[in-house]
């Protein structure tokens, strides 16, 4: 009987590097009973419960760090992996904000018309506006349904992550012909660069997310160690 793997592809969470190799080792896969499924950004973690699947398969990051990644990549417009244009908001949150930085300053902006251009921004842009909770919905539901997670991965220790993942499901030495592009990773001459009151008020703004990602890097190992659900 074949086990359901089911991923939920959080953005900006190396979800396009998983992805690429899911499909490099295919074959290896197949053969070793396992078939995967659910790979775009619309999968949830609460439609998957509600659904009685199991074999959940996810990566986090850290949310301040994740910001930093997000704004680079709309900044870009995705490439070059990806095109994807700006959106209407997305144009005037870039002709406000140039470097990730700046943004997550003004969150604390006295200026009236520059803490409203920073709040409109971080719901503007794409996956900055993204919380981990619309995937993983809270701590709390993860907590609930840890009995039906099969890996948490994160995009700090990723190759790790990826080999133990896979060795998880029998494949010691999968195939990783992967370059930056297929890693999705941000090219140079971007800033990555956030001063301690960024960091501040972003940590405020994802509160919620860094309870996720908390409970997440808490309770991965014993998770990560349970055996296969061969079902649903």
């Amino acid at each position: 009987m074949k086990s359901k793997i089911r991923m939920i592809h959080i953005g900006k969470t190396g979800g396009s590097a998983l992805k690429t190799m899911f499909d490099l080792n295919a074959v290896e896969l197949k053969a070793k009973g396992f078939n995967v499924q659910g790979r775009n950004h619309s999968v949830t973690l609460e439609e998957i419960r509600r659904r009685g699947h199991n074999n959940i398969v996810f990566f986090v990051r850290h949310p301040v760090s994740r910001f930093v990644s997000a704004f680079n990549s709309r900044l870009r417009q995705g490439a070059p992996r990806y095109h994807s244009p700006w959106n209407r908001g997305e144009r005037i949150a870039f002709k406000h904000f140039k470097e990730p930085n700046e943004l997550a300053e003004a969150l604390s902006a006295e200026n009236w018309k520059v803490w409203a251009a920073a709040n409109q921004s971080m719901v503007s842009i794409g996956h900055v506006k993204d919380l981990m909770g619309k995937w993983l919905s809270s701590a709390e539901f993860l907590e609930a349904n840890r009995d039906i997670l099969f890996y948490l991965g994160t995009t700090e220790t990723m190759d790790e992550d990826v080999a133990n993942l896979f060795a998880k499901m029998g494949i010691a030495s999968p195939n990783k012909e992967l370059d930056e592009v297929s890693r999705h990773v941000t090219p140079a001459g971007y800033s990555r660069t956030l001063s301690d009151k960024a960091v501040a008020n972003l940590t405020q703004w994802y509160a919620k997310d860094i309870e996720i990602y908390e409970w997440c890097i808490a309770n991965r190992a014993m998770i990560n160690q349970q055996s296969v659900a061969r079902r649903r």
